[in-house]
Protein backbone atom coordinates (compact mmCIF):
# COMPACT_ATOMS: atom_id res chain seq x y z
CA UNK A 1 0.00 0.00 0.00
CA UNK A 2 1.41 3.42 -0.88
CA UNK A 3 1.88 6.19 1.67
CA UNK A 4 -0.97 8.36 0.37
CA UNK A 5 -3.43 5.45 0.64
CA UNK A 6 -2.13 4.54 4.11
CA UNK A 7 -2.66 8.11 5.31
CA UNK A 8 -6.15 8.16 3.79
CA UNK A 9 -7.04 4.88 5.51
CA UNK A 10 -5.69 6.20 8.82
CA UNK A 11 -7.86 9.33 8.59
CA UNK A 12 -10.91 7.24 7.68
CA UNK A 13 -10.22 5.08 10.74
CA UNK A 14 -10.08 8.20 12.92
CA UNK A 15 -13.34 9.49 11.44
CA UNK A 16 -14.94 6.08 11.93
CA UNK A 17 -13.84 5.92 15.57
CA UNK A 18 -15.32 9.36 16.24
CA UNK A 19 -18.72 8.24 14.88
CA UNK A 20 -21.39 6.26 16.65
CA UNK A 21 -21.75 2.48 16.57
CA UNK A 22 -23.99 2.88 13.49
CA UNK A 23 -21.09 4.17 11.38
CA UNK A 24 -20.00 2.37 8.23
CA UNK A 25 -17.29 3.26 5.75
CA UNK A 26 -16.79 2.41 2.12
CA UNK A 27 -16.15 3.60 -1.42
CA UNK A 28 -18.75 5.61 -3.36
CA UNK A 29 -19.42 3.76 -6.62
CA UNK A 30 -22.19 5.89 -8.16
CA UNK A 31 -24.00 9.19 -7.69
CA UNK A 32 -27.72 9.30 -8.48
CA UNK A 33 -28.35 13.01 -7.89
CA UNK A 34 -27.25 15.85 -5.62
CA UNK A 35 -28.21 14.10 -2.39
CA UNK A 36 -28.17 10.36 -3.16
CA UNK A 37 -25.35 7.93 -3.94
CA UNK A 38 -24.38 4.28 -3.70
CA UNK A 39 -21.51 3.00 -1.59
CA UNK A 40 -19.61 -0.29 -1.62
CA UNK A 41 -19.18 -1.30 2.01
CA UNK A 42 -16.32 -3.32 3.48
CA UNK A 43 -18.36 -6.54 3.19
CA UNK A 44 -18.69 -5.92 -0.59
CA UNK A 45 -22.38 -5.09 -0.25
CA UNK A 46 -23.77 -2.03 -2.00
CA UNK A 47 -25.89 0.41 -0.01
CA UNK A 48 -27.95 3.31 -1.34
CA UNK A 49 -27.40 6.43 0.75
CA UNK A 50 -29.57 9.53 1.13
CA UNK A 51 -27.71 12.46 2.62
CA UNK A 52 -29.52 13.45 5.84
CA UNK A 53 -31.00 16.87 6.57
CA UNK A 54 -30.48 18.31 3.07
CA UNK A 55 -32.53 18.32 -0.12
CA UNK A 56 -30.82 18.94 -3.47
CA UNK A 57 -32.55 20.03 -6.69
CA UNK A 58 -34.15 17.27 -8.77
CA UNK A 59 -32.68 16.17 -12.14
CA UNK A 60 -35.41 17.99 -14.08
CA UNK A 61 -35.06 21.06 -11.90
CA UNK A 62 -32.88 24.10 -12.49
CA UNK A 63 -29.45 23.49 -10.90
CA UNK A 64 -30.10 19.74 -10.55
CA UNK A 65 -27.22 18.73 -12.81
CA UNK A 66 -24.78 21.17 -11.18
CA UNK A 67 -25.65 19.78 -7.76
CA UNK A 68 -25.05 16.21 -8.95
CA UNK A 69 -21.70 17.13 -10.55
CA UNK A 70 -20.59 18.90 -7.36
CA UNK A 71 -21.41 15.82 -5.26
CA UNK A 72 -19.72 13.52 -7.80
CA UNK A 73 -16.54 15.59 -7.68
CA UNK A 74 -16.44 15.30 -3.89
CA UNK A 75 -17.25 11.61 -3.41
CA UNK A 76 -17.24 9.46 -6.55
CA UNK A 77 -14.64 6.67 -6.29
CA UNK A 78 -13.60 8.02 -2.88
CA UNK A 79 -13.93 6.62 0.63
CA UNK A 80 -16.49 8.12 3.00
CA UNK A 81 -17.97 7.19 6.36
CA UNK A 82 -21.67 7.17 7.13
CA UNK A 83 -23.31 7.94 10.46
CA UNK A 84 -26.63 6.32 9.70
CA UNK A 85 -29.58 8.12 11.25
CA UNK A 86 -32.26 5.71 9.98
CA UNK A 87 -33.31 3.65 6.96
CA UNK A 88 -36.06 5.17 4.82
CA UNK A 89 -38.95 3.31 3.14
CA UNK A 90 -36.80 2.90 0.00
CA UNK A 91 -34.18 1.01 2.04
CA UNK A 92 -31.71 3.88 1.71
CA UNK A 93 -29.45 4.62 4.64
CA UNK A 94 -30.16 8.24 5.60
CA UNK A 95 -26.84 9.44 6.95
CA UNK A 96 -24.48 12.18 7.99
CA UNK A 97 -21.45 11.78 5.73
CA UNK A 98 -17.80 12.37 6.64
CA UNK A 99 -15.26 12.72 3.86
CA UNK A 100 -11.82 11.16 4.26
CA UNK A 101 -10.40 14.56 5.27
CA UNK A 102 -12.98 14.80 8.08
CA UNK A 103 -15.27 17.40 6.49
CA UNK A 104 -19.02 17.01 6.90
CA UNK A 105 -20.54 16.51 3.43
CA UNK A 106 -24.04 17.51 4.54
CA UNK A 107 -22.74 20.92 5.65
CA UNK A 108 -20.59 21.35 2.54
CA UNK A 109 -23.61 20.95 0.26
CA UNK A 110 -25.57 23.64 2.07
CA UNK A 111 -22.55 25.96 2.58
CA UNK A 112 -21.88 25.92 -1.15
CA UNK A 113 -25.48 26.39 -2.27
CA UNK A 114 -25.85 22.89 -3.70
CA UNK A 115 -28.78 21.90 -1.47
CA UNK A 116 -31.38 23.29 0.89
CA UNK A 117 -31.41 22.62 4.59
CA UNK A 118 -34.35 20.17 4.80
CA UNK A 119 -36.12 21.82 7.73
CA UNK A 120 -38.99 19.32 7.62
CA UNK A 121 -36.55 16.72 8.97
CA UNK A 122 -33.96 18.84 10.73
CA UNK A 123 -33.74 21.66 13.26
CA UNK A 124 -29.95 21.84 12.88
CA UNK A 125 -28.95 25.46 13.50
CA UNK A 126 -25.59 25.08 11.70
CA UNK A 127 -27.35 24.01 8.51
CA UNK A 128 -29.95 26.78 8.89
CA UNK A 129 -27.19 29.38 9.27
CA UNK A 130 -25.20 27.88 6.39
CA UNK A 131 -28.21 28.17 4.09
CA UNK A 132 -28.84 31.76 5.18
CA UNK A 133 -25.19 32.71 4.46
CA UNK A 134 -25.25 30.97 1.06
CA UNK A 135 -28.51 32.75 0.17
CA UNK A 136 -27.11 36.16 1.14
CA UNK A 137 -23.89 35.54 -0.79
CA UNK A 138 -25.85 34.18 -3.80
CA UNK A 139 -23.70 31.05 -3.88
CA UNK A 140 -24.62 28.05 -6.05
CA UNK A 141 -28.35 27.64 -6.61
CA UNK A 142 -28.95 30.92 -4.80
CA UNK A 143 -27.39 32.72 -7.78
CA UNK A 144 -30.30 31.57 -9.98
CA UNK A 145 -33.25 33.88 -10.61
CA UNK A 146 -35.96 31.91 -8.82
CA UNK A 147 -34.73 28.93 -6.79
CA UNK A 148 -37.58 26.52 -6.02
CA UNK A 149 -37.25 24.16 -3.09
CA UNK A 150 -37.09 20.54 -4.29
CA UNK A 151 -40.03 19.48 -2.10
CA UNK A 152 -42.18 22.16 -3.78
CA UNK A 153 -40.90 21.17 -7.23
CA UNK A 154 -41.79 17.51 -6.56
CA UNK A 155 -45.26 18.49 -5.39
CA UNK A 156 -45.86 20.77 -8.41
CA UNK A 157 -44.70 18.10 -10.85
CA UNK A 158 -46.12 15.06 -9.01
CA UNK A 159 -42.64 13.56 -8.63
CA UNK A 160 -41.33 11.50 -5.82
CA UNK A 161 -42.63 9.47 -3.00
CA UNK A 162 -45.46 7.03 -3.49
CA UNK A 163 -48.31 6.82 -0.99
CA UNK A 164 -47.06 3.38 0.05
CA UNK A 165 -43.59 4.75 0.93
CA UNK A 166 -45.08 7.53 3.05
CA UNK A 167 -46.84 5.17 5.47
Amino acid sequence: MNLKRSISCFFLLLVFLSFSAKAQCGKVVSVKDGDTFEILLADNKKQKVRIAFVDAPEHQQEFGEQSKVYLSNLVLQKNVCLDIQYTDPYKRAVAIIKLSDGRNLNELLVNNGMAWHFVKYSANKQLANAELKARKAKIGLWATANPTAPWLFRKQHHIGYSKRANR
